[in-house]
């Protein structure tokens, strides 16, 4: 489904970075290091712990939502921790 930013300039068509589970015949997008993430359905963010913190162009005038929130700053900061320590 896709939606109208509200000012009515660009077209957002999904979103990236939510803790959902994206279906198998989701659209994925690939970042500059390789890595593919699934392009999520609009409105799959969990609130209060997700919100868009902002917007990536996939084509003129169409973008997805980047989601993060409290649990992402978590999840990263106990990468960051698992990394530093060798585990």
């Amino acid at each position: 489904m896709k939606l109208r930013y509200p000012d009515e300039s660009f077209i957002i068509i999904g979103e990236i970075g939510g803790l959902s589970c994206a279906s198998k015949d989701a659209d994925m997008l690939c970042v500059g290091d390789g890595k593919v993430l699934p392009i999520l359905p609009r409105g799959s963010l969990i609130r209060p712990f997700e919100w868009v913190i902002g917007y990536i162009e996939v084509q003129k005038d169409h973008y997805v939502a980047v989601i993060g929130g409290i649990i992402h700053l978590f999840i990263s900061l106990w990468h960051i921790i698992k990394r530093s320590t060798g585990n």
